[in-house]
This record gives C-alpha cells, structure tokens and sequence, in this order.
C-alpha cells in the first residue's frame, strides 16, 4: 500500500514558511510547482496556479475575463474585449443579475442593489 499512516492533500500544501496556514501559489516557471504564498515568494517567483493573460506577451496578470459562451478565463482586466465579462467572481443570486456579489451574511449573495438591511459587506470585510 502506497498511502502513509498521516496522508497529505498534495494539491492543497500549505506554504513552505513555518507558523502559517496561507495557500501558496508562488513558485518557479522551471519545476512549476506552488510553494509560496505572496508575501514569501522570491522576486523570481510567479504565480503557477492560476492562468495568466494569453493577450499581451509578457503579461503576467491572472486571467479573470473570457467569452461567455465558452466560459473560460482567458485575459486579465486591462486586455479585455467589451464582450468579455468576470468569469472568477462570485455573481449576485438575485433573478438574472451579473452583478458581482459583495453582501450576504456568511457568504457573498448579493450586489448592492439587491442586498437587503441585514447584509453586511463582506468583500470589504475580508480585506
């Protein structure tokens, strides 16, 4: 049997810095592997978890915006076409809204239109 008495996600280590609990996605264009989180990641890391850009070359921003009819992130905000929309965000739940969801009680939910009293902002919260 292959599987250790104290198994590990492997997809999931937490970062190579002892005393913190932060996902890492910092590492080196090489090996391809997540090792570090933003604040402990070497000038030469880069974000190996996430897409990229694919517009511009060079571009090393995450890819957040896409067609959406093949819902895929392709471009970061700034090479955006004016089809594409925010395919990473959270939407508001509220009918056919795309507005991105900021308020809720435990988890985002709704948008500031659609919000009701006993929301609070949660993305401002987090930050």
């Amino acid at each position: 049997m292959h599987i250790s008495s104290d198994p590990q996600d492997v997809m999931q280590i937490l970062v190579r810095v002892p005393e913190t609990s932060i996902l890492r996605s910092g590492g080196s264009l090489k090996d391809r592997l997540a090792l570090f989180c933003a604040d402990h990641k070497s000038p030469d890391h880069v974000d190996v978890r996430n897409r990229v850009c694919l517009e511009a070359l060079g571009c090393s921003r995450r890819a957040t915006f896409g067609d959406p009819e093949t819902r895929s992130a392709l471009v970061c905000k700034e090479h955006r076409k004016p089809w594409h929309i925010d395919l990473t965000s959270k939407r508001c739940t509220f009918g056919n809204c795309t507005r991105r969801a900021s308020f809720g009680n435990s988890s985002l939910l709704f948008c500031l239109r659609h919000k009701q009293a006993l929301h609070q902002n949660l993305r401002y919260l987090r930050r």
